[in-house]
């Protein structure tokens, strides 16, 4: 899994120093694995020093948090899972032809599973359709489990799910970006 770097420029001017160049030579680089200095002299008296903080972090310097990280990867792992064993239960009953179960529902929770891994995969990019495809899928296995009239703790699962998600997005919801793209 790749990086990406945030750079913030900061431009000062101070009197020349060790990292300065000839005018009209590029730059120098200087610096600890933190930050990078490079320096160019304006004139005899004074260099320019533009300075770069090198940091791990997403894109735009938006930062996930631990446990949003934690969760994501939680519930793509688990509705990866949840799709892989509901397509074999409805392959299972399909080739069995077993007329006692209804075959349907678990062909819609292979797919409502397979669709909250995507809106996961969108709320990585930072991308809102992501958080709204998933509660999508969330809102439809809630009905479908009443319609199969699940135990009660299935609810509670469910309920909890989705506000731990959104406990955790809302601090975060103006970093997210509204385009499809």
């Amino acid at each position: 899994m790749g990086m990406a770097i945030k750079a913030r420029l900061c431009l000062e001017r101070r009197p020349h120093d060790e990292h300065a160049l000839d005018p009209g030579s590029e730059s120098t680089y200087s610096g600890n694995g933190k930050r990078l200095v490079a320096s160019v002299v304006v004139d005899s008296k004074q260099t320019i020093s533009v300075g770069v903080d090198v940091r791990n972090s997403d894109r735009d310097g938006r930062k996930r948090g631990v446990w949003l990280v934690a969760y994501l990867l939680y519930i793509a792992f688990a509705n990866a899972w949840g799709s892989f064993r509901a397509f074999v239960i409805y392959r299972d009953l399909v080739v069995h032809r077993d007329p006692n179960l209804l075959h349907w529902p678990f062909l819609l929770l292979g797919i409502l599973s397979a669709g909250a891994v995507i809106g996961v995969v969108g709320i990585w990019f930072w991308r809102k359709w992501g958080a709204w495809a998933y509660a999508a899928c969330w809102a439809i296995a809630f009905g479908l489990s009443a319609y199969l009239g699940v135990p009660f703790w299935s609810y509670v699962l469910l309920l909890s799910q989705i506000a731990l998600l959104y406990a955790l997005l809302q601090p975060r919801w103006d970093l997210f970006d509204g385009k499809c793209s």
